[in-house]
């Protein structure tokens, strides 16, 4: 029979385990429930992704190149498809599309719960104590309010394992798997392709690595323990170059001066800015965006979403409190690293302030000066890390704090005064939503700083000064992971659903068999209208040769629908994407005088890439067929009489390669690369484009490099003797 302190024991450790399990069926219920997230940049930009890489996977193919984007765009370098990552590929390959990217969206919470977990055991917390700090980590705010970005919360969902592996490979028995999970930890966040989060979980281990640095006097061990450790980084990364060159390769070649307004009030929206991300004060622009409406002129508003930074009212109120009364405490030898952790966060904190979401906001206005100081608003994913770990802390001292027991009276007063809230505001949220005060409604994401700063003030206080805590702590705990996910919920549970079967639709529309038209539009929602696109949704725009004003430009290009002032219009006489042309001019402007051009009979190329040809008109008996039209392979049969040039109505890129009959033959970059083309010669033909850049060979061997270097590493750390450790001390 268990005894009572087993009981309570068990119950300690299953109060967190709830708490995060109920936040966890609160964001999965829309997702498994035939709807899917459409809030935030999915719709637009995550979901295409993905859509576009499950039906390239069901190909065989892996999405290198998207025809639907810019009519051709390498999304190779693009990254945020994350076509090189295992789990991604498994997502497609074996799931349904819905439930493939549901999976990949929510399955970063309980990861990320779980490695929080063991990391805060790592450290020696007790263990109710590491439940609340990792429950507290993985429903922190920062999570739920960036639930739009998915590609951020799932690498910031390794945060807390590669800490914990950098930290285990400060100890000789665990040295050789440490440094194996510390390399694929950082090359599972490359390949997923979002370099700017790369660089924030960076900023966190760099925290923890100077944290332990400061736990071990810096003594040589820990000099040669850290070495291992970035050689381990440096594989990690090396094996990330599948993405990251390519994407360095299109940061090269695009024009950075055109830049669009709205991109640099962000400056650190996509994932190849992360040189923008890394020096923001040369980004002087005020914080804000450019705001494009239907007949009215540009406005500049402030992002409505400056509410984002909210860490807890409770959270602060209780980091506050413990600050004041343990002072002296931090300023002793034994509590130096958790001093510094406070004192790293509260400098990020200052800065954060000055950014385009901090509180401080407002003085840019105002003060142009201040601007110059301000940092990416995403440094708070920093903060929050941090955070997460002061509270841990003191939530650890206050379950280890044992005296005499003095009057019950004192503890009833701090449980009510930790529990009230959290009553109270639960209640209002689950049946009402909101409340009416004096003719104003108060949402529960409003109201709740309002009751949990004061309360958890008062309840901190009350709990430092009385002798015995009992079950205040968790109490106290439950109410910090409740203020965090009640806020949260609200923007994850608010946001726009759609049904599943729009995904589907989507899907369907990128098989080769349908190739109904091509639009064109000014906005992004008509990617999911149409199989070939003309514009889309991306951080880079590419340089675009065709005036996509012009419909004998729109011709060329092979659109068969577009948009005038939101009216949907068709092409009188559309051209198709794949033909024959039977003459060939050279041009040193091939778009000069394009308005009076035959397109039907003649295209033109710059110099230097073939001879003009010309021959009779095509036969009757004359064809070609497109066998397979996928994303990185086009596959078509050719019959003709006499010499031909096939025309693709997609852009000329250095990566693409062509087999005539399996012979080489070089593709021409037809009206400054607007269109690509290549000979045939008279006959029955099989003509095979496939894309291939040459960055993906040179990320391979880079790849491939790292990979070994990693495995010598292990190696080395398990059968080699590299038996040093250093002096691990508890935080």
């Amino acid at each position: 029979m268990d005894t009572p302190k087993e009981r309570t024991s068990r119950l300690e450790t299953a109060l967190p385990i709830a708490a995060a399990l109920l936040v966890f069926i609160c964001i999965c219920e829309p997702l498994f429930s035939g709807r899917y997230y459409a809030g935030f940049d999915h719709r637009e930009s995550f979901y295409p992704y993905r859509v576009i890489y499950a039906a390239a996977v069901e190909q065989g193919e892996l999405g290198l190149w998207g025809p639907h984007y810019f009519r051709g765009f390498p999304l190779a370098g693009i990254g945020q498809p994350g076509i090189f990552h295992p789990w991604r590929w498994i997502c497609a390959k074996f799931l349904p599309l819905d439930v493939g990217i549901a999976l990949d969206l929510v399955i970063t919470f309980p990861l990320t719960y779980l490695g929080a977990f063991l990391l805060f055991r790592h450290y020696r917390m007790n263990r109710p104590v590491a439940f609340w700090g990792a429950t507290l980590h993985a429903c922190s705010i920062f999570f739920l309010s960036h639930f739009g970005q998915t590609h951020m919360i799932t690498i910031l969902g390794h945060t807390p394992w590669v800490v914990l592996a950098y930290e285990c490979s400060m100890l000789a028995k665990s040295r050789w798997w440490a440094l194996l999970l510390l390399g694929l930890g950082y090359a599972s966040m490359h390949l997923l392709g979002h370099p700017h989060t790369v660089f924030l979980v960076s900023c966190i281990v760099g925290i923890a690595i100077l944290h332990c640095g400061l736990r071990n006097s810096w003594r040589r061990s820990w000099w040669i323990a850290t070495g291992l450790a970035a050689l381990a980084i440096v594989a990690g990364t090396m094996i990330g170059s599948l993405t990251l060159i390519p994407m360095l390769d299109l940061l090269g070649n695009h024009p950075r001066g055109q830049l669009s307004a709205g991109e640099h009030g962000n400056f650190s929206v996509h994932a190849i800015h992360l040189l923008q991300n890394l020096s923001p004060a040369f980004f002087t622009e005020l914080p804000g965006d450019l705001v494009y409406k239907d007949n009215q002129p540009t406005v500049f508003l402030q992002n409505p979403t400056a509410n984002a930074v909210y860490f807890g009212a409770g959270v602060l109120a209780l980091i506050s409190v413990a600050a004041v009364r343990w002072r002296r405490d931090w300023l002793a030898p034994k509590h130096r690293g958790a001093a510094l952790l406070l004192g790293g966060m509260l400098l990020l904190f200052l800065v954060l302030t000055m950014g385009r979401y901090g509180g401080l906001h407002s003085l840019l206005w105002h003060v142009p000066w201040l601007n110059t100081f301000r940092a990416p608003h995403r440094y708070k994913a920093v903060i929050a890390a941090i955070t997460v770990v002061a509270v841990t802390i003191i939530l650890q001292r206050l379950w280890r704090h044992t005296s005499e027991p003095i009057e019950k009276r004192r503890d009833i007063i701090a449980v009510l005064l930790t529990a009230a809230p959290f009553v109270g505001v639960f209640v209002i949220g689950l049946t009402l939503g909101s409340v009416i005060f004096r003719g104003t409604r108060l949402e529960v994401s409003g109201i709740g700083p309002l009751l949990w700063g004061p309360a958890v003030a008062v309840a901190a206080i009350a709990l430092f000064s009385a002798r015995q805590r009992k079950w205040a702590p968790q109490l106290l705990a439950l109410l910090l992971v409740t203020d965090v996910a009640m806020f949260g919920l609200h923007i994850v549970r608010d946001v726009e659903y759609r049904d599943r079967h729009e995904l589907l639709t989507f899907k369907a529309a990128l098989q080769t068999s349908d190739h109904t038209y091509r639009l064109i539009a000014d906005s992004n929602l008509p990617v999911w209208e149409g199989y070939y696109m003309v514009g889309g949704y991306e951080g880079l725009f590419p340089v675009e040769p065709l005036d996509l004003g012009n419909l004998q430009h729109l011709r060329l290009a092979a659109i068969g629908e577009f948009e005038v002032d939101g009216e949907r219009r068709s092409m009188a006489d559309p051209l198709p994407r794949v033909r024959l042309v039977p003459n060939l001019e050279i041009n040193a402007e091939p778009l000069a005088g394009l308005a009076e051009a035959d397109l039907e009979s003649t295209a033109h190329c710059g110099p230097g890439h073939a001879e003009a040809f010309t021959s009779p008109a095509l036969g009757e008996m004359e064809y070609v067929r497109t066998e397979h039209d996928g994303f990185e392979v086009l596959r078509m049969s050719v019959q003709v009489e006499h010499r031909r040039l096939l025309v693709v109505a997609d852009k000329w890129d250095a990566g693409w390669r062509c087999l005539v009959d399996g012979e080489y033959r070089p593709i021409l970059p037809l009206y400054n690369g607007a269109v690509r083309g290549v000979m045939v010669d008279k006959g029955e033909h099989e003509v095979i484009m496939t894309y291939a850049p040459g960055t993906l060979v040179t990320a391979t061997r880079v790849a491939a490099a790292g990979g070994i270097l990693l495995l010598l590493l292990v190696a080395a750390s398990w059968r080699c003797g590299l038996n040093f450790s250093t002096e691990w001390r508890s935080v």
